[in-house]
Order: C-alpha cells, then sequence, then structure tokens
C-alpha cells in the first residue's frame, strides 16, 4: 500500500496545496490578520467554535463551509483526472477495489486535514465545556462529509473523465446563442467549482445582512461583497479561455461588439443571482434599498470588468490572480469612502473602454495547460 500511498501524495496531494497556497494564506488573513493582536484572536477564534457547539445557525453555516471544502477537493481530483498528464491514475483501476479505497481514503483524508484539525480543536473546547454530545455531532459530521468527499472520488476514478454530477436528462440544455452557450459551460463543465463559489459567497452574505441593527456594518458587508467578486476570478478566467479557445469563431461573426458586451453582462448578472438574493437582507432588515441597488449593479460589473482585462493581454493564470488582486485593493478602498456607489459606474465604463479598445485586437498565443 505504501507504494500507492506515495503516488497520491506526490501527484495530487502536494499540487493540490500548492495550488491553494494562495486560498490558505488569505483565509489565515481574515481569520487571524483582522484582529488587533494574536489573543483578540484567539478569544474570537474560541467563541466562533463556541457559537457553533452552542447554536444550531452557527454549525449548519460550519457544516455548509465544511461542505464546499469537501466539494472542492472532488472537483480538484476530477481535474486530475481530466488532464493527459495523470492518465497513469487510471491505472488505478486494475488495483483489487479494497486497496483502491484504501488509498484514495488516504487521499482523502489528506486533503480534508485542515477540517479535521478545527474539527478536534473544537472538540477539546466542547470537553472543556461539558458539551460532549454536540462536540461528538461536529466530528460525526466532518465523517459523514469525509465519507461523502471519498465516494465521489471512487466514483470519479471509475468514470474518468466522463464523469458528470448529474445524468444526461438532468442536463440544463439552452439555446444556441452567445450567453446561452457560455451558461451551459459553466453549468456542465464547472459545476462543482460554481456551487463551492456560490455556497460560500451566499451563507457569508446572508448571515451578514441578516445581523442586528446594532451589530450591522456595511462595512464589513462591502468587503466580504468584493472579496466573494474576486473568489469568481477563476470562473471568469476560465469563461474567457473558454470562449477564445472553443468559440474563437465568433470574433469573425456579423455580431455588434454590442450585442456581444451585453451577452457578457447577462451571464455574470445571472451567475450572481444567488448572491443577489441574499443580499436582499439590506433592503429588508436593514431598510438600505439604495445600497443595495448599488451591490447589484456593482457585481455584473465587476466581474465584466475582470473579464474584459483579460483582452488587454494573454494573462497566465499567476499574473491574473495578481491584477485581480490589485483591482480588490482598488475597489475595497473605493468601499470603505462614501464614493461606494460609483463602484458599478467605474467598472463598468472601464469594461466598455477595455472592450472596445482590446477586444479585436487581442490574440491568445499561450496554450495554458492548468486548463486543458
Amino acid at each position: 500500500m505504501k507504494p500507492l500511498f506515495s503516488i497520491l501524495q506526490k501527484s495530487v496531494a502536494a499540487p493540490y496545496y500548492r495550488q491553494n497556497a494562495g486560498l490558505f494564506l488569505f483565509c489565515f488573513f481574515l481569520l487571524f490578520g483582522t484582529q488587533p493582536s494574536l489573543t483578540d484572536a484567539l478569544i474570537f477564534h474560541y467563541s466562533v467554535m463556541e457559537s457553533i457547539l452552542s447554536s444550531y445557525l452557527f454549525f449548519w453555516i460550519a457544516a455548509g463551509v465544511w461542505l464546499m471544502y469537501a466539494f472542492k477537493t472532488a472537483h480538484f481530483f476530477f481535474a486530475c483526472i481530466k488532464k493527459d498528464a495523470y492518465s497513469f491514475l487510471l491505472q488505478f483501476l486494475s488495483v483489487p477495489l479494497k486497496k483502491r479505497c484504501m488509498a484514495l481514503a488516504y487521499l482523502q483524508t489528506i486533503l480534508f486535514l485542515p477540517v479535521w484539525i478545527y474539527g478536534f480543536l473544537i472538540f477539546i473546547i466542547a470537553i472543556r465545556e461539558n458539551r460532549l454530545t454536540q462536540g461528538l455531532y461536529v466530528l460525526i459530521t466532518i465523517l459523514l462529509l469525509s465519507f461523502l468527499s471519498l465516494f465521489l472520488f471512487i466514483i470519479i476514478l471509475e468514470k474518468g473523465k466522463t464523469f458528470s454530477l448529474f445524468p444526461a436528462w438532468l442536463r440544463i440544455k439552452f439555446p444556441a446563442k452567445f450567453s446561452f452557450i457560455l451558461l451551459r459551460y459553466v453549468f456542465n463543465e464547472q459545476f462543482l467549482a460554481l456551487l463551492v463559489t456560490k455556497l460560500l459567497t451566499f451563507f457569508g452574505l446572508y448571515s451578514l445582512t441578516r445581523l442586528e441593527k446594532d451589530y450591522f456594518d456595511d462595512r464589513i458587508l462591502w468587503l466580504y461583497y468584493i472579496s466573494s467578486l474576486a473568489g469568481h476570478c477563476l470562473l471568469v478566467y476560465k469563461n474567457h479561455h473558454f470562449t477564445e479557445k472553443r468559440l474563437a469563431f465568433y470574433r469573425n461573426l456579423p455580431v455588434k461588439s454590442v450585442q456581444t458586451i451585453v451577452s457578457l453582462f447577462i451571464v455574470y448578472f445571472i451567475l450572481l443571482i444567488p448572491e443577489f438574493w441574499a443580499l436582499k437582507g439590506i433592503a429588508t432588515h436593514q431598510h438600505a434599498i439604495e445600497e443595495y441597488t448599488w451591490m447589484i449593479l456593482a457585481g455584473p460589473s465587476v466581474l465584466l470588468l475582470l473579464h474584459c482585462l483579460l483582452y488587454t493581454e494573454d494573462f497566465s493564470m499567476e499574473s491574473f490572480l495578481q491584477l485581480v488582486f490589485g483591482l480588490w485593493v482598488v475597489l475595497i478602498f473605493f468601499s470603505l469612502s462614501s464614493w461606494k456607489w460609483m463602484i458599478a459606474l467605474v467598472c463598468l465604463t472601464m469594461a466598455i473602454f477595455i472592450f472596445y479598445s482590446s477586444y479585436y485586437s487581442y490574440e491568445k498565443k499561450a496554450e495554458i495547460e492548468k486548463l486543458e
């Protein structure tokens, strides 16, 4: 078994943590870097863990986040299976089922290790606070999610590149229009990534907008919202790659530029409908209808700007992430000022200008191995 463990650890687990190092560092910054001191950060996390043990709402929010992480690990494994360089993983099908499951369980445990560590910390606090039953609920929940993730690993390995979360008769069929073709690609080819992103943003925004007025802070909401939009950058990057790789002919069709940019805006508006629904608490609970309107307009405008920026240069994923981070910093400054209403206007204006000046002159040169 050791050779199987070593192969999976070096070929899947190690690249997973290297690729997601930025995400883990960003989460670490949000969890610890936003507190004035280490003591305050520890007190904050202690209270969060106590809330998970004492409140059903916080428990299900935590379970939702862990579920998204389980889907994320499965999505990464599927992405590996789809690459030609990882075709050797299909040789695991020749291994007896028992050994194959043990090897995949080992891989799943390594990928799920951050959740297990946090779960055991919660369990230790549960013992200290005489909440053993609630602590066991947390560990059982994580164990069930681990089995779910392992089941997906097994199915993905068996199905290979043909794996789909839904059967063919459940897949959404769209008309042959540019916006619908792009939506079909997102829902059929990026479903797991979309699901993880939507669950993470939805629960966070929903919780923040429904706080009591004494605790509600629109600056924190804008910070989370803009960070959520920045979290869509991978979807935007893949959408751009798809249009330039598989729909390269579209640029030569007799289609007006305004139709193309409007179609892109509609696509990103539709993709952000879950966030809009989560944000409606601003209007219903906080009675800030004007701010709700500006946030709705800002969402697709920011994503459209990210998409149009990709026409200025043939960006690699690393270069694009640096660009996204720079834009995120600028938008955060906007959101903390009284000019936050200008975010939608500025982003939309810049997107239109960049699109008209770069769309027809753009030429893709690099092959992106990670997305093939």
